[in-house]
């Protein structure tokens, strides 16, 4: 028997799109647009040394996108699941300039938040509570406005996730927590003293990853209204002129091993309807090896391979007194290789890393993925040249396989 998994999730990391826009705010323009450029370091100095922090409460209504048939309306009220609301409140830390990175981000707000979420059907998906981590920095900067775009990150918790017995109709979650991530725009402008406000948009969206399935996954646009109240001092005046740390481009090689496990459902077997869910884990792993060329303070761009064993590809199982046994098949029937353009944002020692990758070798078989596939992630610089990190990987930009946990070594080139 061929593997086939049962359900498939849509990846917001592969999905979710940027779309840039704002709220206009014409009480917020007074005075001159300023748009001229230079290349110095200059961090506030009045505020040299000192941490400045603010409270930021957000509230948020939207629309969830109808990606499967839970959402679409096949649950217990036969309804779709379109509407949702969503309060945070987080704890920012305003950047002064006084770290080039701070500069090239044009002195953004960063810090860690918490958020609450409720959905039109919360008996069968739950209330999540989300913890996340969260940058927001400007566009454009005029004298009393800014256009901000905002990327938060963090673990949702307080699903009730799918069982096939008690809770079978939701397949959009499979475990009690997931991966939350938020990408979204926003205008932002003083209104007294400490306080400023927000008005703007984002995309969400709530998936584990495929550790277990089903997991389709939820998307949700929505816009938003925010404060901001700064706790020690009024928010600084930030030069309008833009300012950047210097920069020398680099070329790096990152060689990395990953190691992931991937979930299967066999949804036509004939045995325990438990037992069935609980799928088969198989294991992967594989080798990394990149060359980049570090552009812009913002940017890497480059070219790699990909070697791995997948334990998945071509699978077959058996059912022995009722459990599921993996048919043994040829160590070198799992091995694949692919090629990727690769891109990197930078943010201090954190980068986002998108990778479409192709296959140029593998063993061909009736039902096996398609040769084109995505990888998507977040890297940590750690220990001088020692990296850290984790991918998605998925293809047709919506069918997760698993997740890539690596680690990792750079070499540095500097440029002649």
């Amino acid at each position: 028997m061929h593997c086939i998994p049962a359900f498939r999730r849509r990846a917001a990391l592969l999905s979710v799109l940027l779309q840039l826009g704002c709220v206009l705010t014409t009480t917020a323009l007074h005075g001159q647009v300023v748009a001229t450029s230079i290349d110095t370091v200059a961090p506030i100095a009045q505020y040299d040394g000192e941490l400045l922090s603010c409270l930021l409460p957000r509230y948020q209504y939207g629309y969830v996108f109808p990606t499967n048939r839970f959402l679409r309306g096949s649950n217990s009220e036969q309804e779709p699941i379109n509407g949702f609301g969503s309060f945070s409140l987080r704890l920012g830390h305003q950047a002064t300039g006084e770290k080039p990175w701070q500069l090239n981000y044009g002195y953004p707000v960063f810090g860690a938040g918490v958020s609450v979420t409720q959905f039109s059907e919360p008996d069968e998906l739950g209330t999540p509570i989300a913890v996340f981590g969260f940058i927001t920095a400007p566009f454009k900067r005029w004298p009393r406005m800014s256009l901000d775009y905002d990327l938060a990150l963090g673990l949702a918790f307080n699903w009730k996730p799918f069982n096939p017995v008690d809770n079978p109709n939701n397949v959009s979650i499979g475990t009690k927590q997931s991966v939350f991530i938020d990408v979204g725009a926003q205008v932002s402008f003083p209104v007294a003293g400490k306080l400023s406000a927000s008005a703007g948009f984002s995309v969400s969206h709530w998936s584990n990853g495929a550790l277990r399935k089903p997991n389709l996954g939820i998307n949700t646009i929505a816009p938003h209204v925010a404060l901001r109240y700064d706790l020690r001092a009024a928010p600084p005046a930030f030069p309008i002129v833009r300012q950047r740390a210097p920069f020398t481009p680099t070329t790096v090689l990152d060689i990395a091993v990953f190691a992931g496990s991937q979930n299967v459902v066999y949804d036509t077997l004939r045995i325990d309807l438990v037992e069935k869910y609980e799928g088969v884990d198989f294991l992967a792993i594989g080798l990394h090896a990149c060359v980049a060329r570090h552009i812009t303070h913002k940017s890497k761009v480059g070219i790699g391979f990909a070697t791995d064993y997948d334990g998945a590809h071509d699978a077959q199982v058996s059912v022995e007194n009722g459990e599921i046994e993996v048919v043994d098949s040829p160590f070198a029937d799992k091995l694949q290789l692919s090629v990727f353009p690769s891109y990197e944002l930078v943010l201090n020692k954190l980068s986002l890393v998108v990778q479409p990758s192709f296959y140029v070798a593998r063993k061909k078989v009736s039902q096996q993925t398609p040769w084109y596939y995505q990888r998507v992630g977040i890297k940590v610089h750690m220990y001088r040249n020692l990296f850290l990190g984790v991918n998605l990987r998925a293809y047709q930009f919506h069918v997760s396989e698993y997740l890539e946990w690596n680690i990792g070594y750079r070499i540095t080139r500097k440029a002649l």
